[in-house]
Parts: C-alpha cells; structure tokens; sequence
C-alpha cells in the first residue's frame, strides 16, 4: 500500500512540474517515463497544424507501418497522424490501397494494445481516451500525462 500512495505522489509531482513548464503537449525526450524510440526519419510528413499528434507509445507502431506503405503505395506522405479516442489514426497520399488499408487498421487495432506512452502491452481506457500498461494506469487521481513522438526533422533543443 505504500509503494502505491508514493507513486500517486510521485505520478502528481510529476505532473505539476509538466503542467508548470510547458503550454504544449510534451515530446517524449521531455517526458521521464515515455518511449525514447526516434521515429524513421525518412517518414515524409506534410507541414501544417494539425497534421502530427503521435503518441510516443506508438512509435515502433508507425515505423513498422511505414515500412508497408512503401511497399504496398510506393512514395507516399503523411497527411495525418494522430490518436483517434484509444487508437492510431493514419492518413496519407496518395489515399491507401485496399491492402494498405488493411494493414492501417491492423495498426489501430495494435494501437488499442499498446500503451501510449511506453510501447509495454496495454488496455484501452475509454474514459479517459488513452491505452495504458499497468505501469502508467489513469486513474480519477493518477493522470499521468502523455508524450507526443517528435516528427522525423524535428531536433529536440539544445
């Protein structure tokens, strides 16, 4: 019972100090707990808002993927990348073939497994629209916040 009433201290700590420094969601090199897995820096992704909102969790999600897509549609950009209530939503152009389609949805359906935030096997909570692993369970007093990937050509500051 200790060690859990020290984590939710921590897990708040934690979440105090992020809300404190940052007005913007944090990449995972800022996060203490996130998966540090860079994303493929030959993903091609369009600029604009809106565009990337990857969870660091899912890195290794996307990256398999990419490797697909380029087989299964040749060239290709990423028009979107974002999560979608407990999963991965990825759009691109050109528009995904039948069997691209087909291994995007697989990739949600990873994605719903797969804690968001570190990659370890996870369950989706739809209350509180994320995936998580017993480690970074969300409860109504442990929300530990997430981490966003940076998108391929973003450096992290010096």
């Amino acid at each position: 019972m200790a060690a859990s009433a020290e984590r939710v201290v921590t897990v708040l700590e934690l979440r105090e100090r992020v809300m404190a420094l940052h007005d913007r969601p944090l990449f995972a090199d800022e996060h203490p707990e996130a998966l540090q897995e860079l994303v493929d820096p030959t993903i091609s992704v369009v600029e604009g808002p809106d565009v990337w909102s990857l969870p660091a969790g899912w890195t290794r999600i996307l990256n398999r993927i990419h490797a697909d897509l380029l087989e299964l549609l040749g060239g290709y950009v990423v028009t979107q990348v974002k999560q979608k209530g407990t999963g991965l939503v990825i759009s691109t152009r050109p528009y995904a073939s039948d069997k691209a389609r087909e291994r995007v949805r697989a990739a949600r359906s990873e994605s719903g497994r797969t804690c968001d935030l570190c990659s370890e096997p996870g369950t989706s909570n739809w209350q509180r629209f994320v995936t998580r692993c017993e480690r970074h369970t969300v409860t109504r007093n442990d929300r530990i916040p997430g981490a966003l990937a940076r998108p391929p050509g973003l450096s992290p500051p010096r």
